[in-house]
């Protein structure tokens, strides 16, 4: 005799050590998701602003410029989500992060380079492959990239090791 088993798979899908996924633990985590869209928000306009202020006023080379700007608005976004969206929950021993900081910010660092390729990525595809305009490439720069770095970034670059 064959003996079945059922379970709710979902509901064991677990990912090192996270809460299981289900729908409530997305909408708990909404005020996360807005401190995170709030943070890269600023991240790009400072972004903006430093390359516009090095091309204005040093009359630095576009890509000269760019590059600076894109790690000024690393850093930014650095600090806003180590210290707001990601913020460590002291835990045994009073561990709220802060000896983790080489770690996340190179951990960090990486996340925001992965974004800057994916978006590269979506614009040579859209634009050399596909033929499309580059409007099109909008899509997946503000639709899919974003969720996979807020995933890498909560799910390893700030996720502190257990001790």
């Amino acid at each position: 005799m064959r003996k079945t088993v059922t379970y709710d798979w979902l509901q064991n899908i677990r990912l090192r050590g996270v809460s299981t996924l289900n729908a409530s633990g997305v909408f708990q985590r909404i005020p996360q998701y807005a401190k995170f869209g709030v943070v890269g928000l600023t991240a790009t306009g400072v972004h903006a602003g430093v390359f516009t202020l090095l091309n204005e006023l040093f009359a630095l080379e576009p890509l000269a410029a760019n590059v600076i700007a894109f790690g000024v608005a690393v850093f930014v976004s650095y600090l806003g989500n180590f210290h707001w969206t990601f913020k460590a929950d002291p835990g045994e021993g009073g561990d709220d992060g802060r000896a983790h900081v080489p770690m996340t910010f190179a951990k960090f660092v990486l996340v925001a380079v992965t974004g800057l390729i994916l978006n590269s990525a979506a614009v040579y595809l859209v634009m050399e492959v596909m033929g499309l305009p580059y409007g099109y490439a909008i899509i997946p720069m503000v639709g899919v990239v974003p969720i996979i770095v807020f995933a890498l970034s909560k799910f390893w670059a700030f996720r502190l090791a257990p001790e």
